[in-house]
């Protein structure tokens, strides 16, 4: 069992029967405790490791649990009343994906929909690229495509290698998320970084697996 998930009595016992310098390769665990557990034991861990914990503030406790409630159907909510209480729905974590791209990722199309009446940027851009509509394109999770260009999910954005929505859904043979791009203007022959267009492979691509 990962220690994060260990109780805290338990991971108390293994402090105390472990070497300092076995102790130490538990950093990157104790660091993933804190995001999931609380503050007053991962201090305790730390103190024991001989690292200096962050002090919470408002801003890293939004981003941590927002990105964490936008994850899993089972913590919406949670994920409405940090909504409720003003956290910012586009609070970027350190990759910057906001809390829009994880519900995306994760087909959590409830989270999608909250936190875009809260406000979240539907065309927010992660730091390699993504947009969530060009996550969503990619696997094939149509429905989420339509909240996304309902909410003004710019189309034709091109993102990694010059790829559109479009390029994405074509290439993974995803027929219903082709339509619907097409239908929301979805332009065909914008070339990629390969000088290919979706429109050039579109006919022989569509297998219908949605």
């Amino acid at each position: 069992m990962p220690i994060p998930y260990l109780p805290p009595e338990v991971i108390l016992i293994i402090l105390e029967h472990t070497s300092k310098q076995t102790l130490l390769t538990l950093r990157l665990a104790t660091k993933a405790l804190y995001t999931l557990s609380s503050y007053t034991l991962y201090k305790l861990l730390a103190s024991e490791i001989q690292i200096l914990p962050e002090t919470p503030t408002p801003t890293t406790t939004a981003t941590l649990h927002l990105h964490r409630a936008a994850h899993h159907p089972v913590y919406l909510t949670q994920l409405h009343r940090l909504l409720i209480s003003k956290a910012d729905p586009n609070v970027p974590s350190n990759s910057g994906e906001t809390p829009l791209h994880v519900a995306c990722r994760n087909k959590n199309i409830q989270a999608v929909k909250m936190l875009l009446k809260a406000g979240a940027d539907v065309n927010a851009v992660t730091g390699d690229g993504w947009t969530a509509l060009l996550l969503c394109a990619r696997e094939g999770f149509f429905e989420i495509v339509e909240v996304l260009v309902e909410y003004g999910a710019e189309v034709n954005y091109k993102g990694v290698n010059g790829w559109t929505a479009l390029h994405l859904a074509v290439r993974g043979s995803w027929a219903f998320t082709v339509q619907r791009l097409l239908g929301a203007g979805a332009d065909r022959w914008i070339v990629d970084e390969d000088g290919e267009r979706a429109g050039d492979v579109l006919r022989g691509t569509m297998f219908g697996r949605e």
